[in-house]
């Protein structure tokens, strides 16, 4: 069975705004995808054994919700305790960089609230403890995605950046 949430690692170029030191750094540089260490859970991927889902309810109901856990098992919020920066020394709070032929990259956490393929039409439930990822429900009836012939759901993952609040380069 597929998750409802994947983990993984996104690749952008960022040229926006005004800001100063690390930030301005991060956002004038071509970010290239670098694929993660990857480890499949419940037929979703994690970055590394940092993180792990614990799913409630059964899929395609209103009880439905996924609920993340860090490697201690602690229960964990996507929205607040997962780094936007999946190199981020969390003891210190600095970004790490990797150096290649071409400049440095940086890599991104992502929350993917739907998974490629998949139609159910999942959130993240801000209004709800730990912010658990459940089905979307309008009128009292769960929300599905129509179909784009030939494909089935969604064509891409679709998701949120964790944290990108706090950060004043989207502001």
């Amino acid at each position: 069975m597929r998750t409802a949430a994947v983990l993984g690692w996104l690749s952008w170029a960022a040229r926006q705004g005004s800001v100063s030191g690390r930030r301005k750094a991060a956002a004038t540089r071509l970010l290239q995808a670098r694929p993660m260490s990857c480890r499949t859970y419940s037929g979703g991927f994690m970055a590394g054994d940092k993180y792990d889902t614990e799913q409630r309810g059964r899929l395609h109901s209103a009880e439905f919700r996924l609920y993340f856990k860090n490697s201690k098992g602690k229960y964990i919020s996507p929205f607040h305790d997962i780094p936007l920066f999946a190199d981020l020394n969390e003891d210190e709070e600095v970004l790490a960089k990797r150096s290649k032929n071409n400049g440095n990259e940086i890599v991104f956490n992502m929350i993917v609230e739907v998974p490629r393929w998949t139609n159910a039409k999942m959130e993240i439930a801000t209004k709800e403890p730990l912010n658990p990822i459940k089905q979307d429900v309008k009128k009292g009836k769960l929300r599905y995605i129509a179909n784009i012939f030939p494909h089935k759901g969604y064509i891409w993952n679709y998701g949120a950046l964790p944290q990108v609040m706090f950060w004043d380069l989207f502001i």
